[in-house]
């Protein structure tokens, strides 16, 4: 399945869009199985509207750019080997073909965002990850506690509810024991703003 020429600024509700993308391959990525498209130059452009688009397959069912609008000759294939990443602006238009090879296309992608940033959309929960919030910049929810028994265990788990970051008026939300309850409606809560941006869920489709 393709992926349409978009800039990822378009689905965001930040501002500034102070934000970086860097996607690490896991497997090698080229031309055969659907590697990332970039056109050479588009991060200096101003961001573009989202329009749905479903009339094909594709992932994200909208786009920013129909093929008329691309300069052939500024296309870049972006052709990664595993473990070689790619670091990309917010603006910048790219996309990819879809896979036809018998080879996944595997990646990990991984965003800093600056907490001078903000998240304008007030149902969209926010965490600070590293560093120090800004004051009046965004209210950030607490880390998740890790729940023995039921969640997945990871190296460092034992550790990790001493060392998590808590925001005061968010914890009580942590104390409830209603797991199944809680995780339901973290799942809604997701699929809503997948919603929002336009996009589906697989059971969605």
């Amino acid at each position: 399945m393709s992926v349409l020429w978009h800039q990822d600024g378009s689905y965001w509700p930040l501002k500034p869009m102070n934000v970086l993308t860097m996607w690490l391959a896991i497997d090698e990525s080229n031309t055969e199985n659907g590697c990332l498209r970039v056109v050479r130059g588009s991060h200096q452009e101003e961001l573009a509207k989202l329009t749905d688009d479903v009339s094909v397959q594709n992932v994200l069912g909208s786009y920013t750019h129909r093929d008329e609008d691309i300069d052939q000759e500024k296309i870049v294939d972006i052709v990664l080997k595993p473990g070689d990443i790619s670091i990309h602006h917010p603006n910048i238009i790219h996309g990819s073909n879809a896979n036809t090879s018998d080879r996944r296309r595997c990646g990990l992608t991984i965003r800093y965002i600056a907490p001078t940033t903000k998240c304008v959309d007030e149902k969209q929960p926010v965490m600070m990850m590293m560093g120090s919030p800004i004051e009046s910049i965004n209210h950030y929810r607490s880390w998740p506690k890790y729940r023995i028994g039921y969640d997945f265990p990871f190296d460092g788990c034992e550790q990790w509810n001493d060392r998590r970051r808590i925001e005061p008026d968010d914890e009580l939300y942590f104390e409830r024991t209603d797991y199944t309850q809680m995780d339901q409606e973290i799942e809604n809560e997701v699929i809503g703003f997948i919603a929002q941006l336009g996009g589906k869920t697989v059971q969605q489709q």
